[in-house]
């Protein structure tokens, strides 16, 4: 199962908890990188893999991110400095 490829129209979400689940596959969708109030993005424990783009940056209200336990390449981008309410 993929992420959605569309998901501009959750202009409002701000919570997004898909955590755990084992079947996410694919990569980050650009769109995700447009929901500009989302303060919690938690795909941990999944089969994601690709990049994280460097319009990450662009969710500068995250508090919390979690991506851990999937299959993601490479490093993270220096544009996540700017989500500077990111907690550890």
């Amino acid at each position: 199962c993929n992420l959605p490829l569309n998901m501009s129209n959750l202009k409002s979400l701000e919570i997004f908890d898909l955590g755990g689940n084992a079947g996410l596959n694919g990569s980050l969708p650009s769109s995700l990188y447009e929901l500009s109030q989302l303060q919690q993005l938690d795909l941990h424990g999944n089969m994601l893999s690709g990049t994280i783009s460097d319009e990450i940056g662009q969710l500068s209200a995250l508090t919390l991110l979690s991506l851990f336990d999937n299959r993601f390449s490479g490093t993270l981008p220096s544009t996540l400095g700017l989500c500077v309410y990111l907690e550890s």
